[in-house]
């Protein structure tokens, strides 16, 4: 934040710094254990994706401003296409649908998510960044420790096959269709039809990107609605999926 030039700078930061002493006093022991878990798995996961997912992608951090007033954890860049990421470890599926209802709230505002101290590891320009799509990507404690175990281990192959890449891109696909019916509902909470159509633009690219880069096959709706929640073996992801199907 301090290579930043703005001239309020210093407010953000102590913004942040009095977020998180709130935080270090309110939060119980779970939901600090979950952020550090969830830090963790950002780091693991970058790795992983830049390395062997996503080749042709950057997934970078966020500044604390961003991750604790933006709700930001971090960016996946793919050319000059940007998506704005939330990850979570945590299973419990109302604070997931919470979630899922402040992208809502940030659709009915007509503004999805934004950055403001962004350093952008493509061009390696610094940014302020509007309109982005949201996602969320969640995965067990356990699946994180298998993909470290293989990572440390030097398991390439292993790696690059784990049915996790897949899992990551089923996500994020049935959160595009899910948040395109909500962008795209006129009788939802500040429909604009303009916007709507800017919105379902982004969200579309973001699927063609996450389909070509993940190697995947786009599931038909009645395929995907067969799907049994069982196929992946993870109780984060399977509680996600749950959350987005009921909206």
């Amino acid at each position: 934040m301090e290579e930043f030039p703005y001239e309020n700078r210093k407010d953000d930061i102590n913004l942040v710094g009095s977020r998180k002493e709130k935080a270090l006093k309110e939060d119980t022991f779970e939901i600090k254990t979950s952020y550090i878990q969830t830090r963790i798995f950002e780091a693991l996961l970058g790795t992983i994706m830049e390395l062997h997912w996503l080749p042709e992608a950057f997934l970078s951090e966020t500044s604390d401003y961003d991750d604790w007033i933006n709700g930001a954890d971090a960016v996946l860049e793919a050319g000059p296409f940007k998506i704005m990421i939330d990850f979570t470890c945590q299973k419990d599926k109302k604070r997931l649908h919470k979630k899922i209802e402040g992208i809502n709230a940030r659709i009915e505002r007509g503004e999805l998510g934004k950055l403001k101290y962004f350093k952008s590891q493509v061009d390696k320009r610094k940014h302020a960044l509007i309109m982005l799509p949201i996602v969320i990507i969640a995965l067990s404690a356990t699946t994180m420790r298998e993909l470290l175990d293989l990572y440390l281990t030097g398991k390439k192959k292993e790696l690059e096959n784990h049915w996790a890449r897949s899992a990551i891109a089923e996500e994020i696909i049935a959160q595009v269709g899910a948040f395109k019916r909500h962008i795209n509902n006129p009788t939802r909470t500040g429909y604009d039809p303009e916007k709507a159509r800017f919105m379902t633009l982004s969200y579309n690219r973001l699927e063609k990107v996450i389909i070509k880069m993940a190697n995947i096959k786009l599931p038909q709706a009645e395929e995907t609605k067969k799907q049994p929640e069982s196929q992946r073996p993870d109780s984060v992801y399977q509680a996600l999926m749950a959350a987005v199907a009921e909206g």
